[in-house]
């Protein structure tokens, strides 16, 4: 759902250079970490509790929670871990001077 409801960061970058940004920089914090799965279902298993699991469509949301339960129900016997993937990115620039303040 990022992907589509944000723009890439070279798009952003872009987009500040075109008004007038100088020195963009782009700082990225990968807090990415293994995640048990089953954990993972008992949080999702509550829906309100990220932003992100409501704003997908029902539909999509409780398809998303087979695929772990039938994930889990195949390897009852071990415990998985997958990369559960977050990068912080924050993108600074200086106003060129002489620019109006937007």
């Amino acid at each position: 759902m990022d992907r589509q409801d944000f723009l890439q960061v070279e798009q952003f970058v872009a987009l500040m250079r075109g008004v007038g940004f100088q020195d963009v920089e782009v700082m990225r914090d990968d807090l990415s970490r293994q995640e048990s799965v089953t954990e993972f279902l008992n949080f999702a298993a509550k829906r309100h509790r990220a932003s992100q699991l409501m704003a997908i469509s029902d539909d999509a949301y409780a398809a998303g929670i087979r695929r772990v339960q039938d994930a889990l129900a195949t390897d009852r016997d071990r415990d998985l871990v997958v990369r559960s993937e977050f990068v912080l990115v924050t993108i600074v620039g200086n106003k060129a001077s002489g620019q109006p303040a937007a």
